[in-house]
């Protein structure tokens, strides 16, 4: 394998890798949600950013449970250089802000018309076409 293999490789694993990252943008929630509208606006498995009242955040709180009072999901934290993965409660009236992570179809599209030029570029400066001429 070649270095300029390699090279192209790796970069086709990073494009493909930041694809998938930017399907998804974080859209916030009502601000003048009641607690039982954001219990019906949310299920399990969602996954939120949350700002306190406090002046707090949690980024990337994976919902296990809710009811009309909290909130209970887990999160990862870093520990002593070791991801863990934590529980949390939350009840209702501590949250200022709430943003839950959806799809984004525009992202993706974009992404996807942007990436196709950019690779057959990159494609084409590794792999140049070879033209022959027989007599």
């Amino acid at each position: 394998m070649t270095r300029w293999s390699i090279i192209a490789q790796r970069t086709f694993i990073g494009v493909i890798a930041a694809m998938l990252g930017s399907c998804m943008s974080y859209k916030p929630l009502p601000q003048n949600s009641t607690a039982a509208a954001l219990s019906t606006s949310l299920k399990t498995g969602d996954v939120l950013k949350v700002v306190m009242k406090n002046g707090s955040k949690i980024d990337h709180l994976k919902v296990i449970s809710m009811d009309s009072e909290a909130i209970v999901g887990t999160h990862l934290i870093l520990k002593h250089n070791i991801w863990n993965q934590e529980s949390v409660t939350i009840t209702n009236s501590d949250i200022e802000a709430i943003k839950k992570r959806k799809f984004s179809a525009g992202k993706t599209i974009a992404l996807s018309i942007g990436i196709i030029p950019v690779g057959l570029v990159i494609y084409f400066l590794l792999n140049p076409p070879v033209f022959r001429m027989t007599l």
